[in-house]
């Protein structure tokens, strides 16, 4: 029978390909655990969570004739931010691509429909300014797109630019002006960029699967940056965090197999020799239980 770590490793596996979109070639359930999640968290995190958050608008925002000329569509969208509706009908319809085989890549990153770049490098998400719900749960397709970034229980709403607006230095300074104290960027103190770009350098070097850092009223600020294959680095980081949380289990329950028992030697302390442990999953934690007790190792990324 295979030890308890394998088993919890199993039972991720076969829940995440569960909910993941299905996949004719097969190479998702081929692969291994590590590069499944790394597909898995690039997936969820280009999706928005449906729950209720604080707006805050930019001032250039608030000015811009661009917010009036779609004011309905700008409203409607601001109004289901604050009441946690869903936002997903917003976004590109490449959020039904989850993964695109190896056989069916464009030659261009920037391509794939299982990528945005933009959203990897810098953690900001476009949404399509209409009301109109089509068949298959999209609003219509709009040149003009509204750019945004979601952390937390707050939405900050940068400006509306047409779409193809990719690596706007502008936008990132409108984001800067308005919640550069907000910490919501990570900046580097007494550094200065002896190398600046053109947007459509950044774009193209974005492109490439190269992240650039960004100077901005002299001071230089570092994006979440992408890996080479175009997913977040913070997926790729948190993905092995995890998995080295849950392997570190494997020797210490090999030497001693009632150690998950020591977490609740107090509280149990007349039952120990009765704790059956097996592998637990709920949302995005996993974990081992008793079936009275859950003892978490982590989350997914």
């Amino acid at each position: 029978m295979p030890d308890l770590v394998e088993r919890l490793r199993r039972r991720v596996r076969t829940e995440v390909l569960k909910r993941l979109l299905s996949d004719p070639s097969g190479e998702l359930v081929a692969m291994d655990l590590e590069p499944l999640l790394v597909v898995y968290g690039t997936w969820r995190g280009r999706q928005l969570a449906a729950t209720p958050r604080r707006v805050r608008e930019s001032k250039e925002l608030r000015a811009s004739a661009e917010r009036s000329t779609h004011r309905g569509a700008y409203d409607a969208i601001v109004a289901d931010i604050r009441a946690g509706n869903d936002l997903n009908r917003y976004l590109s319809r490449a959020l039904e691509t989850a993964y695109v085989p190896t056989t069916a890549r464009p030659s261009r990153m920037a391509s794939r429909r299982d990528r945005d770049l933009l959203l990897a490098d810098w953690g900001l998400h476009h949404l399509h300014l209409s009301t109109t719900v089509e068949p298959d749960g999209f609003v219509s397709r709009t040149k003009d797109l509204l750019f945004a970034a979601f952390v937390g229980d707050q939405a900050y709403l940068i400006s509306i630019y047409p779409h193809g607006s990719w690596a706007l230095t502008a936008m990132l300074e409108v984001f800067v002006h308005n919640w550069g104290a907000d910490g919501l960027l990570q900046s580097l103190k007494r550094v200065s960029l002896t190398q600046t770009y053109s947007d459509e350098d950044r774009l193209k070097l974005r492109q490439a699967g190269v992240f650039t850092m960004l100077s901005i009223d002299g001071v230089v600020y570092v994006p979440r940056g992408q890996t080479a294959a175009g997913t977040p680095m913070y997926v790729a980081r948190g993905v092995q965090m995890l998995l080295c949380q849950v392997e570190a289990l494997r020797p210490l329950l090999a030497a001693d197999p009632r150690h998950l028992d020591s977490y609740f030697a107090v509280e149990y302390q007349q039952r120990l020799a009765q704790l059956t442990w097996a592998p637990y999953m709920s949302g995005d934690d996993i974990g081992f239980t008793t079936g009275e007790h859950v003892l978490l190792v982590g989350r997914l990324p």
